[in-house]
């Protein structure tokens, strides 16, 4: 099995691990600042979060499909929970890069990438790099040399590849990791 596989199966598992200590520092801190107590039975929220972090990975990588509002919602929340925590400054940039080296903050960009592919929409180099389960880098070496046409907006500095060039790609790697499992 690859590095790639033992990350995937223990994605949902950790991302509710995040979620867990996000909780109890939530709870820490309304205890020591406004000597608010929440109690809650950490095994039944832990199972609950759990389910939740496994619809969003089969969402995401593409086992399952749930109604999107749904999700949305479910990412909302997320956000918000972790929004209020320490860590993660203000800058909506800066919070993002932070948050997507935890499972928890790569599992929603995973959800929301297969989002945007499932609406057949264009999508950045990290987005299709975190579908097909590669480093961005590699993905813009593949669109400097002309594998993967894209283009750069005026505004920003990210490559935006369009939703058949990321198909075309996506579906050379599904063939590529067929064939090598089946040999």
């Amino acid at each position: 099995m690859n590095k790639i596989s033992l990350l995937t199966i223990k994605l949902p598992q950790k991302a509710t691990d995040d979620f867990m200590d996000i909780l109890r520092k939530r709870k820490e801190a309304l205890s020591k600042v406004a000597g608010v107590n929440i109690e809650y039975d950490e095994e039944k929220t832990r199972e609950a979060v759990l389910k939740s972090m496994n619809k969003l990975f089969f969402y995401a990588t593409g086992w399952k499909n749930y109604p999107e509002q749904e999700l949305t919602e479910l990412i909302e929340d997320i956000i918000a929970m972790v929004y209020m925590g320490k860590g993660f400054p203000t800058n909506k940039n800066v919070f993002w890069k932070a948050w997507m080296r935890t499972s928890l903050g790569y599992l929603i960009r995973m959800t929301i990438a297969r989002m945007k592919y499932n609406r057949k929409e264009n999508m950045s180099a990290l987005e299709l790099a975190i579908l097909s389960g590669t480093n961005p880098s590699n993905v813009t070496h593949l669109i400097k040399r002309g594998t993967i046409s894209a283009i750069k907006d005026g505004i920003s500095s990210e490559w935006i590849i369009p939703y058949e060039e990321a198909e075309k790609y996506l579906e050379e790697k599904r063939m590529a990791f067929t064939n090598q499992t089946a040999q």
